[in-house]
């Protein structure tokens, strides 16, 4: 397998996060084998997914869409970063507070 040297690093656009991951919500589905066996299966629903993030979701020749998991990686891991900032934000105002509040006392 050859891989293409990837040019052109300043043209390739951020990854979005957390606000375009806010209408996909997890969901289970009893799903059932070939042999009979049935499980529960943790998912979302790709049309859900398709209205945020269309890039990863496939539709077949029979109009089933699937969600390609392997892609949500990045955009979940920057949603993880930029919630991150927002709990230390968040963290460093409760300080601030706490403070303020002791020397009222």
């Amino acid at each position: 397998m050859k891989i293409a040297p990837v040019v052109g690093w300043g043209s390739i656009p951020p990854i979005l996060g957390s606000p375009r991951l806010v209408e996909p919500h997890p969901t289970t589905f009893l799903s059932c084998t070939q042999n009979g066996e049935y499980h529960v299966t943790g998912s979302t629903i790709a049309q859900e997914v398709e209205s945020v993030l269309p890039e990863i979701v496939k539709t077949d020749d029979d109009g089933y869409k699937a969600v390609s998991y392997e892609k949500m990686t990045p955009v979940l891991v920057e949603a993880i970063k930029e919630l991150k900032k927002i709990v230390e934000a968040q963290q460093t105002r409760i300080e601030h507070l706490e403070s303020a509040i002791a020397e009222v006392n």
